[in-house]
C-alpha cells in the first residue's frame, strides 16, 4: 500500500482503518516509522459509517463510493483505470463461460474436463488432476457430509505442487522439510502461482454411506490424493530424522531484567516490534518461534517466569531478534541438531 501511496502521491490518498483506539494505531505507527520510512498516515475513528467497517478495500471517487474489492484488486493498473474515468478489473472467479468450474461448489460430480490423472477407487472415491487453467486465482473448496447430502468432496484449483503436497500430507511450515527432489524450485512457497502452466487442480469427492467420521473419511482421501500425486510427479514424503540447523535459546547474564514487575497482562507483536507485560515465558518463546517461522526454536533457558520485554526490530530477521534479545539476557543461536523432519523425495 505504501508503495502505490508513493507511486500515485498527488493524486490518491490511502487511508488505512483499524477498529482500535487512536493512541494503540499511532503507538504501532510510530514503531513501524523507526525502521521504515512509512507515508501512509495512521487512521483511527470509532464513528467510521457501517459501509467501511467490513474487510473489503474501500473505493471512493469524486466524493462516491464506486466499489468494494478484495486485496487483490487494489494495484496500479485498477487505480490507473479508475483516475481515466475506466472500471476495475476484478480478479478471480468470475467467467462464467469457463467450463471447467462453471459451478464450484457443486460436489454431484468432478469438474476437470482436461485431466492429467483421472480414476475411480473402488466404489466410493473418485479423482482427477489437471493442468492449471488461465484465468482463475488459487482457490479451494470444501465440501463435508451431511445427513441429506453424504458427499465429501474437496477442490483445489491453480494450486502449486508444493502446495498440493502440503494438503495431502499435512505438512508443517517450510522449516520442517528436507527438500532432496533434483527440481527443488517447484517446493519454494509462491512458485508458479502467477503461471497457470506452473500450477494444477486436484478434486477428489466420495460417498459416505457407511457414515464415517468426517476424520476418518479426511484421511482415506489424504492417503488417496499422496498416491496421485506419487503417480504423476514421481515424489513421496517420508518423516526421517536428519540434522538440521534449528534455532537455540539461552540465558545469560542480565537475564533478571526480564522478569516481570507484575501488573495488568499485555502481549501485542508485529513483524516490528514485540511488547510483552507480565506474560509466561513459555508464550514469548511460541512467539519467537512463530516470527523466525520456525518450527524447531529449542528452549535451554530454564526459565520459568512471567516477563517484561519491549523490543522494536524486524522481528522476522534473526540477525535483529539476535541483537534485541541479548539486551534481556537471551542467546539466540542456530546449530545443528538431530531432528525428525519431512523428507520430500523421488521415488
Amino acid at each position: 500500500m505504501d508503495k502505490l501511496q508513493r507511486q500515485f502521491d498527488g493524486e490518491i490518498q490511502i487511508l488505512p482503518y483499524a477498529e482500535e483506539k487512536l493512541e494503540k494505531v499511532e503507538d504501532i505507527f510510530a514503531r513501524i516509522k523507526k525502521q521504515m520510512d512509512l507515508i501512509l498516515p495512521s487512521a483511527s475513528e470509532t464513528s467510521i459509517p457501517k459501509v467501511i467497517n467490513s474487510n473489503k478495500k474501500i473505493w471512493i471517487y469524486k466524493g462516491k463510493l464506486i466499489a468494494k474489492t478484495g486485496t487483490l484488486e487494489v494495484n496500479a493498473e485498477n487505480i490507473e483505470a479508475v483516475l481515466n474515468g475506466g472500471e476495475i478489473k476484478y480478479k478471480g472467479l468470475r467467467n462464467k463461460k469457463k467450463k471447467e468450474f462453471e459451478h464450484l461448489n457443486d460436489f454431484n460430480g468432478l469438474q476437470l474436463n482436461h485431466s492429467v490423472l483421472r480414476k475411480n477407487i473402488g466404489e466410493k472415491f473418485q479423482s482427477a488432476l489437471s493442468k492449471g487453467m488461465k484465468g482463475y486465482d488459487v482457490d479451494s473448496k470444501y465440501k463435508m457430509p451431511k445427513e441429506d447430502d453424504k458427499v465429501y468432496g474437496r477442490r483445489y484449483i491453480n494450486f502449486t505442487i508444493s502446495l498440493l503436497y502440503i494438503r495431502a500430507y499435512d505438512l508443517p511450515s517450510i522449516s520442517e522439510w528436507v527438500i532432496e527432489v533434483a527440481d527443488k524450485k517447484h517446493f519454494y512457497p509462491g512458485y508458479g502461482m502467477e503461471n497457470a502452466s506452473n500450477t494444477y487442480c486436484y478434486e477428489i469427492m466420495a460417498s459416505n454411506d457407511e457414515n464415517m467420521g468426517f476424520r476418518d473419511i479426511h484421511k482415506e482421501a489424504n492417503k488417496i490424493m499422496q498416491k496421485d500425486l506419487e503417480k504423476v510427479f514421481n515424489i513421496t514424503v517420508k518423516k526421517e530424522k536428519r540434522n538440521i540447523k534449528v534455532y537455540v535459546l539461552r540465558k545469560m547474564k542480565g537475564y533478571e531484567k526480564l522478569i516481570s514487575k507484575g501488573g495488568e497482562k499485555k502481549m501485542e507483536a508485529t513483524a516490528f516490534f514485540i511488547n510483552y507485560q507480565n506474560m509466561p515465558f513459555s508464550a514469548l518463546v511460541k512467539k519467537i518461534e512463530y516470527c523466525l517461522e520456525t518450527g524447531f526454536l529449542i528452549d535451554e533457558t530454564g526459565l520459568d517466569i512471567n516477563v517484561d520485554l519491549d523490543i522494536n526490530v524486524r522481528t522476522y530477521d534473526y540477525k535483529e531478534m539476535k541483537q534485541a534479545l541479548k539486551e534481556y539476557g537471551l542467546e539466540l543461536t542456530i546449530e545443528e541438531r538431530e531432528r525428525e523432519v519431512f523428507v520430500i523425495k523421488e521415488i
